[in-house]
């Protein structure tokens, strides 16, 4: 693990895996989850030369709590973990609810950005249509939080009261039948109750931020992004529907929409030399 100082005086954790001077490449995880997410890449991503950078987000694993910041925030951070590792330019690539923070980095940094995108991404919540062919479980879940916000926070925090073990299997059964066989392998298992445990090592203050932060009105526009935004969707995938995916390619100007036929939402774990291949050409 890494610290680095922000402006402000903030702590932030990050983990660099990959290639040690590759072609630097920065990992937004998901909601709730944590620079450890990023371990089980490791391998993919120094096979095509690439550095993954994963950043704790504030109040994730040891970066240091910042509740009063909103998701705009986020690209300063971003830029100060670049000015310490001494990068120019660098891709940004995210996964699932990372999707409003690489938004974020693509509309306020994109003179920082060499390419950027997001696997299995997770858009606006409330925009039409979207949740069709979600899990109908997380649907409920999703639609009873876009009318009370509190709602969504109650469940967020279940992730920290629960063991991460049982969390996890508690996810898996959501998943498709060839997304639940990837995670339940026993080293992408045991990566992912790792992840889960680091995540909520400070509690679930930030994951419940960040989840009502969805649910808000977002504080910029996809229809303003002007840069290449690539975007991975698989088939099968039932906690970020192709419906999702079919409205951000259809929203953001110059999306860049690579449809995985036959797989779920989780099909980076065992395809990300591809998914690096698409982003950096």
């Amino acid at each position: 693990m890494r610290t680095i100082r922000t402006p402000d005086g903030r702590s932030i954790a990050l983990e660099l895996y990959g290639q040690p001077d590759g072609v630097p490449v920065f990992w937004f995880h998901g909601i709730p989850s944590s620079r450890l997410g990023a371990c089980v890449l490791d391998r993919q991503a120094a096979s095509r030369g690439v550095q993954l950078i994963a950043p704790d987000r504030p109040g994730y694993g040891y970066s240091d709590p910042a509740p009063d910041r909103c998701v705009t925030d986020w690209p300063h951070d971003v830029c100060a973990i670049a000015t310490e590792l001494g990068l120019g330019k660098f891709s940004v690539l995210g996964v699932s609810g990372g999707f409003q923070y690489v938004a974020a980095a693509a509309h306020a940094i994109p003179d920082r950005i060499h390419r950027v995108g997001v696997v299995s991404a997770m858009g606006p919540l409330g925009a039409p249509g979207v949740l069709t062919g979600i899990d109908p479980r997380m649907r409920v879940v999703y639609e009873l939080g876009l009318r009370h916000h509190r709602a969504a926070r109650v469940w967020l925090s279940s992730f920290g009261r629960s063991d991460p073990a049982r969390v996890a299997k508690r996810q898996m059964r959501l998943l498709h039948e060839c997304d639940q066989e990837l995670l339940g392998r026993p080293e992408q298992q045991q990566a992912r109750i790792e992840d889960l445990s680091e995540s909520a090592r400070q509690g679930m203050r930030a994951a419940q931020d960040e989840g009502q932060r969805y649910l808000e009105e977002w504080p910029f526009q996809l229809e303003c992004l002007d840069i290449p935004f690539h975007l991975w969707q698989g088939e099968f995938d039932k906690s970020h529907p192709p419906a999702m995916g079919r409205y951000l390619e259809a929203t953001i100007p110059r999306s860049v929409m690579h449809w995985r036929p036959g797989v779920g939402g989780l099909f980076y774990l065992d395809d990300f030399g591809s998914v690096l291949d698409d982003l950096l050409g």
